[in-house]
């Protein structure tokens, strides 16, 4: 749990310096699968961890195609140096954070982890599972008239 924190504390200082928009991309999407082990370790459910992959991956494909069309031939320059000095000042900057946790973590006692999963419970119960249902149902038919509205040779990713 610890590991996936620091890392998650990377990814995110990561973002911070300036990398092209794939490399952007790239960091977001490890960074929503570091996220949904973590929920899926902290809720012992992994349905939300599972609809959060996947709503993340299909804004990630949106992102991608855009960026793809839009400069297709950048190239990705990297300077070592500066790569490892983004590096270790991460190292420190989570280092510091995870040891003011641990003593946070020590004077407060451990939190409290089952309540989320008695809320995220509650969306699937028989009496919302209807609105959930109707929900899923307005994305599905939303997502067809999307598709079918598109031509396949007229868009805006097209240059004839």
């Amino acid at each position: 749990m610890k590991l996936i924190m620091i890392m998650m504390m990377m990814m995110t200082s990561m973002m911070i310096f300036n990398y092209p928009p794939f490399m952007l991309v790239m960091i977001i999407l490890i960074q929503t699968l570091l996220c949904s082990m973590m929920m899926w370790m902290m809720a012992e459910s992994f349905w939300m961890a599972y609809i959060l992959i996947l709503i993340f991956l299909g804004g990630m494909l949106v992102i991608f195609i855009y960026m793809a069309s839009i400069n297709s031939n950048q190239k990705i320059n990297f300077k070592f140096s500066m790569v490892k000095m983004n590096t270790m000042s991460m190292v420190l900057i989570t280092l510091y954070v995870m040891s003011q946790m641990n003593s946070e973590l020590l004077m407060g006692g451990a939190p409290h982890h089952k309540s989320l999963t008695n809320n995220i419970n509650k969306m699937y119960e028989s009496s919302s599972s209807m609105t959930t249902l109707i929900m899923a149902i307005y994305l599905m038919i939303t997502l067809f008239i999307l598709v079918m509205l598109s031509k396949k040779f007229k868009g805006p990713l097209k240059s004839n």
